[in-house]
């Protein structure tokens, strides 16, 4: 499969946690990261704590560039949407596939943001 971005052949990665093991796409010239969607759906459920965050994810102008999906044969435009979580990254996904193309730093960003509005949430319901 190839990066929707780069054009470049994806490696597939190991990530391996204490109760899990996924098997994600990575492109080695950009970073980004294509999950199918119960990958997607395991690691949005990961939190990382933080108490501050810096965010790395891609300029607006670049994560609007339009992107074709690399894994279903007809390959067709993805779909761009805010994510629920941070309305900051906007994610690339397929209506065919349920796959989703994450730039680097986006899944950082996302797992990040859930954190801080959690707490957000909590010291409001506490007042």
């Amino acid at each position: 499969m190839n990066c929707p971005r780069c054009k470049v052949s994806m490696q597939l990665e190991s990530i391996k946690e204490k109760d899990y093991q996924l098997e994600i796409d990575r492109c080695p010239q950009c970073d980004g990261i294509w999950l199918d969607y119960e990958e997607m759906k395991k690691l949005e459920s990961i939190v990382e704590p933080v108490a501050w965050e810096i965010r790395q994810i891609p300029p607006q102008i670049d994560q609007l560039i339009g992107l074709y999906c690399p894994r279903c044969p007809e390959a067709p435009l993805l779909i761009k949407a805010d994510h629920p979580r941070d309305h900051h990254v906007i994610i690339d996904y397929c209506e065919q596939c349920n796959g989703t193309w994450l730039d680097p730093g986006e899944l950082t960003a996302i797992q990040q943001e859930h954190f801080l509005i959690s707490i957000y949430h909590f010291i409001r319901d506490l007042a």
